[in-house]
């Protein structure tokens, strides 16, 4: 099985990415050497290393952050919430960054395993040269380490984008809005892909 990559959709939805990336006021030049840093693998990043999950494939990555700010700002709308939308954009667009890697190594790694690509549809394993941790986790060592700095609201929205989980369970109905709108659109998002 051989993944097709979309050169076209992959440069637009990066270009995309990046202008949105101008408009994040003082936050605008750390944010950009971040990009700058992992551009070429935030490009051909998958979303998740199997085929049942969303976006595995070349690319993936951008569309779903894409999908997520679509997404939130729907919400926001929809219910008249009163976010900044720096924040709305910071958040929707870094809250899985974590995907790429660290700031060395990918992620995701094709899998080369032809019988688990075949019959588990695994397109990419997990790299074993990277320490364990949550893609939220991750991303925000990621922006820490390119000095990006969150508020409070931001740094929550940003570790609770996949929702409620073991480790973050204290945070139940404490959640800032910006966090249910996050983790909202992002839930959002890999419900719609499911149904089609």
């Amino acid at each position: 099985m051989t993944i097709e990559m979309n050169i076209e959709k992959m440069q637009h939805d990066y270009e995309m990415f990046k202008s949105l990336c101008e408009k994040l006021g003082h936050r605008s030049k750390p944010v950009m050497e971040l990009l700058n840093h992992v551009e070429e693998r935030l490009v051909t990043c998958p979303s998740a290393e199997r085929t049942e999950y969303f976006n595995s494939f070349p690319g993936g990555l951008l569309d779903h952050a894409l999908k997520i700010l679509d997404s939130s700002y729907k919400l926001v709308k929809a219910h008249d919430a009163k976010l900044p939308r720096e924040s709305i954009i910071l958040c929707s667009l870094f809250c899985l960054i974590g995907k790429v890697g660290d700031e060395n190594h990918d992620l995701y790694v094709p899998q080369d395993n032809e019988w688990r690509r075949n019959n588990l549809g695994e397109n990419y394993k997990f790299n074993p040269e990277l320490r364990h941790m949550r893609a939220t986790h991750r991303s925000l060592y990621l922006l820490q380490k390119f000095g990006v700095d969150l508020s409070q609201e931001e740094w929550l929205a940003i570790l609770l984008a996949d929702g409620l989980t073991d480790d973050t369970r204290l945070y139940s109905m404490r959640e800032p809005t910006l966090a249910l709108v996050i983790s909202s659109a992002n839930k959002l998002v890999m419900a719609t892909a499911r149904e089609s």
